[in-house]
């Protein structure tokens, strides 16, 4: 917000006052509503839940003047109707977890007039250079706004890319502050890791590191190369005082065949935090993909991931979801080692109708191997059906949704307390966007 009051003083003494106005009406609202159903019909005699919301955001975004602009916008959060959300005994087998992601966790029983500043940042940008300074959203195979909710991820800092030939480009950036998503106040890194999935430690306690890590933010830079018919991307995330990320990602594309590769290597840094890591922080994944393309429309692939023994793949899940070839909605590896995963899915376009169907098994650590089992996840299928409708009469502003989500337990042994909120339910989730 200070940024942007700069910039328009900045523009109110090179262009004078009648100049400002003009710019300031060249630029544009926009924004949209949604409305979200999302049930959750628990297997095992368990309590199902179900929830309705009415999201939205409303947004200005400037024109630019000699290369320079600047964005905001403001979330807004609200109940339309549930079925009980917590147990009248307290009981944790009777709270929901999915429904509630729809409000603010950090006041589950407050869901109405729920609001939080969104984007509010200044760009600089011109043919081969962006950079933005402030709240924003971001796209990185860590980092990212993961819309499945209401309120998504967004991040605090400076971030930039730089085209340094025509099929390379860079990526830096530094953030600092975090606007969880399901959350409405912004954070500091310190105090945002641990507020959402604080899992167990090695000794099979409950985490208890929030506020404690003394991390200042995370660095980014990456070097993304495309050509014809291939792209390579290596990622360095360094998230100060806890470890460093090494990502690369390879694809290769043949007639109607399409090869992916991803290797992910992690380290403590020094003088690490070992509230969070639990270990040596160590850790090793490799992926990869086939994809064969049936036609433009149509596309069907295999994937699979291994994570290695040497350590638990960890990374805050209060700063995004992992970009795995085997992940999907509600389908995450964070928090595990010795953990191998497949996956395969079908993918088809239409004018106006999009279909996504995911398959996935994941043979996970027994769930009381605490070092490498930090959120305590057996060995499950996953399912997924993703329908998208796109009405034509309304321009594309108008997304319809359906996504189906079927997760089985694997091991007949465990009890419902350790399956529920992980595995063994059924979840509708009915998404309608308008935007304008």
């Amino acid at each position: 917000s200070i940024l942007l009051l700069m910039l328009i003083l900045g523009l109110n003494q090179s262009q004078g006052q009648s100049d400002l106005g003009t710019f300031l009406r060249q630029g544009k609202l926009q924004g949209h509503g949604r409305i979200f159903t999302l049930s959750t019909f628990n297997m095992d005699g368990l309590k199902d839940f179900t929830s309705t919301a009415f999201g939205a955001r409303i947004g200005y975004i400037s024109t630019s003047y000699q290369g320079l602009s600047f964005e905001f916008s403001y979330d807004y959060v609200t109940e339309i109707y549930s079925s009980s959300l917590f147990s009248e005994s307290n009981d944790s087998l009777g709270k929901s977890k999915w429904e509630l992601e729809l409000y603010d966790i950090e006041t589950p029983q407050k869901r109405f007039g729920i609001g939080r500043l969104g984007k509010a940042f200044v760009q600089y940008e011109n043919p081969k250079f962006q950079l933005r300074l402030g709240r924003q959203d971001l796209n990185t195979p860590l980092l990212n706004k993961r819309d499945g909710r209401l309120m998504s991820f967004q991040f605090g800092g400076a971030y930039g890319s730089w085209k340094l030939t025509k099929c390379l480009n860079m990526n830096f950036g530094w953030v600092q502050s975090v606007g969880i998503r399901s959350v409405g106040t912004w954070y500091s890194f310190n105090d945002a890791i641990g507020k959402v999935g604080k899992g167990r430690t090695s000794q099979g306690a409950k985490g208890n590191y929030q506020g404690l890590t003394g991390s200042n933010g995370i660095g980014i830079i990456s070097l993304q190369y495309k050509g014809q018919n291939s792209a390579i991307e290596l990622w360095n995330f360094h998230l100060d005082n806890i470890n460093t990320t090494y990502w690369l990602e390879g694809h290769k594309g043949f007639e109607n065949l399409e090869l992916g590769l991803q290797v992910v290597a992690q380290g403590p840094v020094k003088d690490a935090s070992g509230d969070y890591l639990q270990g040596n922080g160590d850790s090793r994944l490799a992926g990869a993909q086939v994809k064969y393309s049936i036609d433009d429309n149509k596309n069907i692939s295999l994937s699979g991931t291994l994570i290695d023994k040497h350590g638990k793949f960890l990374f805050p899940r209060e700063l995004g979801r992992e970009k795995l070839f085997t992940s999907m909605p509600r389908h995450w590896l964070e928090g595990l080692a010795k953990t191998k995963a497949y996956t395969l899915k079908w993918n088809s376009m239409k004018k106006y109708s999009k279909n996504a169907i995911g398959l996935s098994y994941v043979d996970a650590p027994e769930q009381e191997d605490f070092p490498n089992n930090k959120y305590l996840i057996s060995d499950h299928i996953h399912l997924n059906i993703q329908q998208r409708w796109y009405p034509k009469q309304f321009k594309d502003k108008l997304v319809l949704e359906l996504l189906y989500v079927f997760r089985k337990n694997l091991v007949a042994s465990y009890s419902p307390a350790v399956t529920f909120n992980k595995t063994n339910y059924n979840q509708v989730n009915l998404i309608g966007t308008l935007a304008f």
